[in-house]
C-alpha cells in the first residue's frame, strides 16, 4: 500500500471514529440508595429473613420510588411511536 494510501485510510478511519456514537454520560441513579440498601443487608447478615424486612424496609421502599422516579423520567424522553411493537 501506498503511502497516499495509507494516509488517506487513517483520516478516513479518523472521521468515523469521530463520528462514532456515545451515548451521553449520566451520574447513576439511585445511587445513594441502593448504597443505603446494600449496608442496610450488610449491618443485618446473618439475622432472621423477617428481621431483616423489618430493619431495611424503608431504605428498601426509598430505592423503590427513586427507581421509579428515574424510570417515568426515562420514559418521558421517549418519542410516542418510536419504539418497535411488540408481537407477541
Amino acid at each position: 500500500m501506498s503511502r497516499d494510501k495509507e494516509q488517506e485510510l487513517a483520516v478516513a478511519i479518523e472521521a468515523l471514529q469521530k463520528r462514532e456514537y456515545r451515548a451521553p454520560i449520566q451520574p447513576m441513579g439511585c445511587k445513594d440508595e441502593r448504597e443505603a440498601v446494600t449496608l442496610c443487608y450488610r449491618a443485618n447478615k446473618g439475622k432472621a429473613a423477617g428481621q431483616i424486612v423489618v430493619n431495611c424496609e424503608q431504605v428498601v421502599r426509598d430505592l423503590d420510588l427513586c427507581a421509579n422516579i428515574v424510570r417515568e423520567a426515562a420514559m418521558a424522553k421517549i418519542v410516542p411511536g418510536s419504539l418497535p411493537k411488540d408481537e407477541s
